[in-house]
């Protein structure tokens, strides 16, 4: 699933959503985040929600999404790339 994270501190959102074991990757569109998360969790949101305010992050708006262009494009670049590019 992807999810969209709003926050007054969209970087800082995309950094802790980057360091979670359950976030495969992250981008920025917008003043908002796009998390795409690894599969396994019951309540996506509620558990992205939780550990973005264990580690500080000011969370205005979580919401699940359907993948827009920008997403698309992104995961077709990131599959496209050399491996070792990608690391």
């Amino acid at each position: 699933p992807i999810i969209e994270i709003r926050s007054a501190d969209p970087m800082a959102a995309m950094a802790a959503a980057d360091g979670l074991p359950m976030v495969e990757k992250t981008s920025l569109l917008g003043k908002s985040v796009h998390a795409v998360l690894r599969p396994g969790a019951d309540d996506p949101v509620r558990t992205l929600r939780e550990a973005l305010v264990v580690r500080g992050v000011t969370v205005e708006g979580l919401e699940r999404v359907i993948p827009s262009l920008d997403d698309v494009f992104l995961d077709v670049v990131d599959r496209s790339a050399p491996a070792e590019a990608r690391s």
